[in-house]
């Protein structure tokens, strides 16, 4: 069990260092439009398609990354006042089904989309450049993916903290 986790957060992990990357490459893309757009008066045809996929690879691939780093926002009112085990409880019922159906709809949805354009050869319909879209449709099932995994790894985390693997 200590293995698949170790391997699960290194996966997970390794989606997250490409995703902080990431911003580099969207602020590359944004500053080099607004220096041809204002100084040069030449608008490229690529860029806002480029900078959106971007956003969304970074979005998707840093969701999993967020949640094994204790990232995500929820409502810690009432939760953090509860004991550990029943903080695990309610994980490991509630908000893995929560969690499960929302992560299964953008995996089943998002994975027909994404492989429908890739068969299609979909490219951007707002740019001069016809860039391919399959590839930012494939980041949202593969971030979800990376959710769910990140999740397991999670719980599991919080039985061994809890003592639930007894």
């Amino acid at each position: 069990m200590r293995r698949a986790i170790f391997l699960i957060d290194g996966l997970v992990n390794g989606a997250g260092s490409i995703a902080r990357s990431l911003i580099f490459v969207l602020m590359a893309v944004i500053g080099f439009e607004a220096i041809s757009r204002y100084f040069f008066g030449a608008p490229t045809t690529w860029a806002y398609d480029l900078s959106s996929w971007v956003l969304v690879f970074y979005v998707f691939l840093g969701g999993g990354y967020a949640l094994l780093q204790d990232g995500f926002v929820r409502v810690d009112i009432l939760f953090q006042a509860l004991p550990g085990r029943v903080q695990f409880w309610l994980d490991a019922s509630i908000s893995t089904v929560l969690l499960i159906c929302f992560c299964g709809s953008l995996i089943w949805c998002g994975g027909e989309l994404a492989l429908r354009s890739f068969a299609l050869g979909e490219v951007s319909s707002s740019g001069g450049w016809r860039g391919p879209v399959w590839p930012a449709k494939f980041a949202v099932p593969l971030g979800a993916l990376l959710v769910l995994l990140a999740w397991i790894s999670h719980l599991a985390k919080r039985a061994a903290l809890t003592g639930e693997t007894e």
